[in-house]
């Protein structure tokens, strides 16, 4: 994610467009190094930075640049929730306001987290998974929305997309440090216990049943996205008008950055993580991406990672990544895995009927692949390659 900042340029000249272009004609190594941090910079610091920017840019394009900043600044702040760290990037008057903010969404993202978790031996998810088979199952309401969302979303993917898929990840201890690849008796064996027709529902009593035994529930492709929006409408109570929220790659920004409107957003290159694919100008914006570069290990036969397709029981092959851009988390949660696992063209057709939800595919070969809608939405997206 490229640097987000305080202040104003004058002339028509938006400074993030300035930095693209440093970024694009590799003349400025200290911008390559800046884009790898994820901190809150001082304004001393960026004051500083921005008058190195300005002569750099008058220097090369021969132009000069007016930098001024705002009464609010951008307040950074990061906690390991999940596994993964999650950072908070908030606009406020006040320091101690947005550190308090912070906190309690972190505090709920937590408090989520302890739900949801099949990391987690006393997760709720993993007692229910634990439970006695063969009876109605009271849950949590947080926790019967995230699997009334998974299954709205496997049913509509005609299952490519399946929460069922915890005994498939156990076998190969996904849930574990050491990944290994089963047995193929093994797999098939796991697959039996697969389907989400398997579950049912009592939304008026928030339970769940399960038509057989040995299912387990994996809420892993959607419980981050839910937990994430959970924390932005703590955040919201706080009174927080503007920020960004990170999940580990997962991104929602929301209002104006100071001096600007937009939060520029890389689109990351599985093929060349050097480089991000292309940069968006967003706001009131979630970008999710899955990919196979993210959790993956490597055996004499092949590489293997963590996003397994349900009707086959190894991990979906059709895909490198997939980001997906919408209006809001809940839009776009789950269906960068879905993609992913459908493959880029049977994902292109499931794209087709989400209003509003955009697509960037990388199929194995590296190309991409857009939706539709992708360039009338974001014409000044360009891409790298």
């Amino acid at each position: 994610m490229g640097l987000q900042c305080i202040f104003n340029i004058t002339n028509q000249y938006n400074i993030d467009n300035i930095i693209a272009k440093i970024y694009y004609y590799k003349k400025f190594i200290f911008y390559l190094i800046i884009m790898r941090l994820n901190i809150y910079y001082s304004k001393t610091f960026l004051k500083l930075l921005l008058a190195c920017i300005a002569v750099s840019y008058f220097l090369f394009f021969g132009k000069a640049v007016h930098l001024s900043f705002s009464d609010d600044s951008l307040f950074s702040f990061k906690k390991i929730v999940m596994g993964v760290e999650v950072e908070l990037i908030l606009r406020d008057s006040s320091e101690s306001h947005a550190r308090k903010a912070s906190e309690a969404a972190f505090s709920e993202m937590t408090r989520l987290d302890a739900i949801m978790s099949n990391w987690r031996e006393n997760s709720e998810i993993s007692e229910v998974n634990r439970s006695q088979q063969g009876k109605w199952i009271p849950v949590s309401k947080e926790l019967f929305e995230v699997i009334s969302k998974g299954l709205d979303i496997s049913k509509s993917t005609g299952g490519a997309f399946d929460i069922t898929v915890g005994k498939l990840l156990n076998l190969w201890g996904f849930y574990t440090s050491s990944p290994k690849k089963p047995l193929k008796e093994e797999t098939d064996n796991a697959l039996k216990s697969v389907g989400y027709k398997l579950i049912e529902l009592d939304p008026e009593k928030h339970s769940l049943f399960f038509k057989k035994p040995g299912i387990e529930i994996d809420l892993g492709g959607i419980a981050k996205g839910y937990i994430l929006e959970k924390g932005f409408e703590s955040l919201k109570g706080y009174g927080i008008k503007a920020g960004l929220i990170n999940g580990s790659g997962d991104i929602y920004v929301w209002g104006e950055k100071p001096g600007d409107k937009l939060w520029n957003i890389a689109v990351e290159d599985p093929i060349n993580r050097e480089k991000p694919l292309t940069i968006l100008s967003v706001t009131d914006t979630a970008i999710f991406t899955s990919g196979d570069y993210e959790r993956r290990f490597i055996e004499e036969d092949g590489v293997f990672h963590h996003i397994l397709d349900p009707k086959t029981g190894m991990p979906a092959s059709d895909c490198r990544g997939v980001t997906v851009i919408g209006k809001s988390i809940n839009e776009v949660n789950g269906v960068s895995s879905a993609v992913f696992i459908l493959g880029h063209e049977k994902g292109i057709s499931f794209m087709e009927k989400i209003n509003g939800v955009e697509a960037v595919i990388f199929d194995t070969d590296g190309k991409v692949i857009l939706t539709g809608g992708f360039k009338k939405k974001y014409p000044d997206a360009i891409l790298s390659r």
